[in-house]
Protein backbone atom coordinates (compact mmCIF):
# COMPACT_ATOMS: atom_id res chain seq x y z
CA UNK A 1 0.00 0.00 0.00
CA UNK A 2 2.88 2.35 0.76
CA UNK A 3 4.35 1.57 -2.64
CA UNK A 4 1.04 2.41 -4.32
CA UNK A 5 0.82 5.70 -2.44
CA UNK A 6 4.41 6.60 -3.40
CA UNK A 7 3.74 5.72 -7.03
CA UNK A 8 0.56 7.80 -7.01
CA UNK A 9 2.39 10.76 -5.45
CA UNK A 10 5.18 10.52 -8.02
CA UNK A 11 2.65 10.45 -10.86
CA UNK A 12 1.03 13.58 -9.48
CA UNK A 13 4.37 15.39 -9.21
CA UNK A 14 5.46 14.41 -12.71
CA UNK A 15 2.22 14.95 -14.61
CA UNK A 16 0.47 17.80 -12.85
CA UNK A 17 2.03 21.21 -12.57
CA UNK A 18 -0.75 22.92 -10.66
CA UNK A 19 -4.14 21.67 -9.58
CA UNK A 20 -6.96 23.56 -8.07
CA UNK A 21 -8.08 22.65 -4.58
CA UNK A 22 -11.26 21.02 -5.94
CA UNK A 23 -9.30 18.76 -8.30
CA UNK A 24 -6.98 17.74 -5.48
CA UNK A 25 -9.96 16.74 -3.35
CA UNK A 26 -11.43 14.68 -6.20
CA UNK A 27 -8.12 12.88 -6.74
CA UNK A 28 -7.76 12.28 -2.99
CA UNK A 29 -11.23 10.72 -2.77
CA UNK A 30 -10.50 8.53 -5.80
CA UNK A 31 -7.25 7.35 -4.24
CA UNK A 32 -8.97 6.55 -0.93
CA UNK A 33 -11.58 4.50 -2.81
CA UNK A 34 -8.87 2.50 -4.61
CA UNK A 35 -6.98 2.01 -1.35
CA UNK A 36 -10.10 0.71 0.42
CA UNK A 37 -10.63 -1.83 -2.38
CA UNK A 38 -7.00 -2.94 -2.09
CA UNK A 39 -7.38 -3.53 1.65
CA UNK A 40 -10.46 -5.70 1.01
CA UNK A 41 -8.57 -7.70 -1.64
CA UNK A 42 -5.73 -8.38 0.80
CA UNK A 43 -8.10 -9.72 3.48
CA UNK A 44 -10.16 -11.85 1.10
CA UNK A 45 -7.66 -14.71 0.39
CA UNK A 46 -7.65 -15.78 4.05
CA UNK A 47 -11.42 -15.97 4.02
CA UNK A 48 -11.42 -17.97 0.77
CA UNK A 49 -8.83 -20.39 2.14
CA UNK A 50 -10.87 -20.92 5.31
CA UNK A 51 -14.04 -21.54 3.25
CA UNK A 52 -12.24 -24.05 1.02
CA UNK A 53 -10.90 -25.95 4.03
CA UNK A 54 -14.35 -25.99 5.65
CA UNK A 55 -15.85 -27.56 2.51
CA UNK A 56 -13.34 -30.42 2.46
CA UNK A 57 -14.12 -32.80 5.32
CA UNK A 58 -10.61 -34.31 5.39
CA UNK A 59 -8.89 -30.93 5.61
CA UNK A 60 -11.44 -29.71 8.15
CA UNK A 61 -10.64 -32.71 10.35
CA UNK A 62 -6.88 -32.12 9.96
CA UNK A 63 -7.44 -28.47 10.85
CA UNK A 64 -9.26 -29.43 14.05
CA UNK A 65 -6.39 -31.73 14.99
CA UNK A 66 -3.70 -29.17 14.13
CA UNK A 67 -5.35 -26.39 16.12
CA UNK A 68 -5.12 -28.52 19.28
CA UNK A 69 -1.33 -28.17 19.14
CA UNK A 70 0.08 -25.34 21.23
CA UNK A 71 1.06 -22.24 19.19
CA UNK A 72 -0.64 -23.43 16.00
CA UNK A 73 -3.19 -20.97 14.69
CA UNK A 74 -5.24 -20.74 11.50
CA UNK A 75 -2.62 -18.78 9.59
CA UNK A 76 0.10 -21.30 10.41
CA UNK A 77 -2.21 -24.15 9.42
CA UNK A 78 -2.97 -22.48 6.07
CA UNK A 79 0.75 -22.03 5.40
CA UNK A 80 1.48 -25.66 6.23
CA UNK A 81 -1.32 -26.88 3.96
CA UNK A 82 0.13 -24.86 1.09
CA UNK A 83 3.74 -25.85 1.78
CA UNK A 84 3.03 -29.57 2.20
CA UNK A 85 0.48 -29.98 -0.60
CA UNK A 86 -2.34 -30.74 1.86
CA UNK A 87 0.01 -32.91 3.93
CA UNK A 88 0.49 -35.39 1.05
CA UNK A 89 4.19 -34.56 0.79
CA UNK A 90 5.04 -36.85 3.71
CA UNK A 91 4.90 -40.62 3.90
CA UNK A 92 5.35 -40.81 7.66
CA UNK A 93 4.09 -38.56 10.50
CA UNK A 94 7.68 -38.40 11.74
CA UNK A 95 8.69 -36.63 8.51
CA UNK A 96 6.04 -33.99 9.18
CA UNK A 97 7.25 -33.42 12.73
CA UNK A 98 10.82 -33.02 11.48
CA UNK A 99 9.67 -30.65 8.71
CA UNK A 100 7.97 -28.23 11.11
CA UNK A 101 10.92 -28.40 13.50
CA UNK A 102 9.10 -29.92 16.45
CA UNK A 103 11.18 -33.09 16.71
CA UNK A 104 14.19 -33.19 19.01
CA UNK A 105 16.13 -35.40 16.60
Amino acid sequence: MVWAKAKFTTMLKNNVVRMSRINCTVVEHAFKKVLAGTKKAIVRPDVQIAETIAQDSTLAHKKQLALTVTRVDQKMFHEEVAATHCFTRFQDPREMVCYIGAAPF
